[in-house]
């Protein structure tokens, strides 16, 4: 089974390149990171000892492969149904720098306990632990602005990831805006993570390959390369840092990256069958979840519980946090894939559908934002963010990630030219 999911993974991609594909398309993408996460998997139970997982989990993995590209074929097919060509739409600029003004000033004053706390002695393994879920009350956050940080700085950080390299790349740029959103990823490093990192590099790398599609002296290009490979660099830089700060010896590092990108499909294994044992689908609520997450804090306001909202929040969620035994002297928590929650909601029908779905936004997205419009081209780069952290979970089960989307609906504007 898992040499039928690589074979399935080149070929998808052998076409792709046939059919002169660009390199930032969703099929080309999707078909090369899961071919990664695949290989560090592989390399994960050859090298570090890691169990073999069953046939039923290599299965989900291939049907989610292929239901993801079957569903940009749809897209495809669909594609004469386009929008008016001529009604761009285009950030409020000044809307958006109030908000991350007020993002960034909340945050601070997040980050300024963190540093106390730092100074008083913790770790970075501690400053993560300290961050909880968004209903704890601790020394970082009260349970009030926890909600704040979920729903509203959250989403604002995620904005700043994206928004960030695509102003950087303009000729006429905004250097408030700028200031504004490096202020506000400076200042969420100290919750002792290193997704935003990730995040600004996988926003980076696509954002240069839209710029290098429109350069064609060799020193324009020169100069993107040099720029992207400068902030990657920084960023990579950051996140071994930040490793060290958390307890991880330099010489583990290696093997920590790979094991992230591998743990998925092991832990994947692990809670199918305990999802098995319980016997119960969410039925969509877990392809929703950012938003039943948002519901059911509401609910829970006013003393109202929803059973299948609490079964999807546990299991989606909740239980994911016990660590679990993915080799001999490795324990994962966390890491499902995407492919998971799918699963949860309609079993293998669950896979099928909600794979095809996110295929064909995917594209959809894609399309729109090869028209030059700003606000479709920072979805697009958020939806392969989400690609590029699909080994951990569904994107769209975190409600900040969801929040992003509803800002950016918010904040836009349309333009006839």
């Amino acid at each position: 089974m898992l040499k039928f999911t690589f074979f399935l993974l080149i070929l998808n991609l052998v076409v792709c390149f046939c059919k002169k594909k660009s390199l930032i398309q969703p099929e080309v993408i999707f078909n090369l990171f899961w071919l990664w996460v695949m290989c560090a998997y592989t390399i994960a139970y050859e090298f570090f000892s890691f169990y073999i997982v069953s046939d039923k989990a290599i299965m989900i993995v291939m049907l989610g492969v292929a239901s993801f590209n079957f569903g940009i074929y749809l897209s495809n097919r669909m594609k004469k149904r386009e929008i008016n060509v001529k009604l761009l739409e285009e950030l409020d600029i000044s809307l958006l720098k109030i908000l991350m003004f007020f993002a960034v000033l909340f945050t601070t004053i997040i980050s300024y306990r963190c540093v106390s706390l730092i100074a008083n002695g913790y770790d970075g393994s501690d400053i993560r632990l300290l961050y909880g879920h968004i209903s704890n009350d601790g020394p970082i956050r009260n349970a009030l602005e926890s909600i704040v940080y979920c729903f509203f700085l959250r989403p604002f950080l995620y904005i700043a990831t994206v928004v960030l390299p695509i102003e950087l790349y303009k000729k006429n740029k905004d250097r408030s805006l700028i200031i504004l959103c490096i202020l506000m990823i400076c200042v969420s490093l100290t919750d002792g993570g290193r997704v935003t990192m990730y995040n600004i590099i996988v926003s980076f790398c696509i954002t240069l390959v839209f710029e290098l599609e429109k350069k064609k002296k060799l020193t324009e290009k020169l100069k993107l390369y040099v720029r992207a490979l400068l902030i990657v660099l920084l960023m990579v830089l950051l996140m071994a840092g930040v490793s060290i700060f958390r307890g991880i010896e330099l010489s583990n590092i290696m093997r920590q990256f790979i094991t992230y990108y591998a743990c998925g499909v092991e832990l994947l294994d692990h809670y199918i069958y305990v999802w098995d044992d319980l016997g119960q689908y969410t039925y969509g609520m877990a392809f929703f979840g950012g938003i039943v997450r948002f519901f059911s804090w509401c609910f829970s306001q006013f003393g109202v519980e929803s059973e299948i909202f609490k079964t999807t929040l546990e299991y989606g969620s909740l239980n994911l946090q016990e660590f679990v035994v993915v080799g001999f002297g490795d324990k994962m928590n966390a890491f499902v894939t995407a492919f998971y929650y799918f699963y949860m909601d309609f079993s293998y029908y669950g896979v099928v559908f909600g794979s095809m779905i996110w295929g064909w936004i995917s594209n959809k997205a894609y399309r729109l934002c090869r028209r030059e419009d700003d606000v479709y081209k920072y979805i697009y780069i958020l939806i392969i963010v989400g690609v590029f952290n699909s080994m951990v979970r569904w994107p769209f089960f975190q409600s900040e990630y969801f929040f992003v989307f509803v800002y950016f609906l918010f904040i836009r504007r349309k333009k006839i030219y």
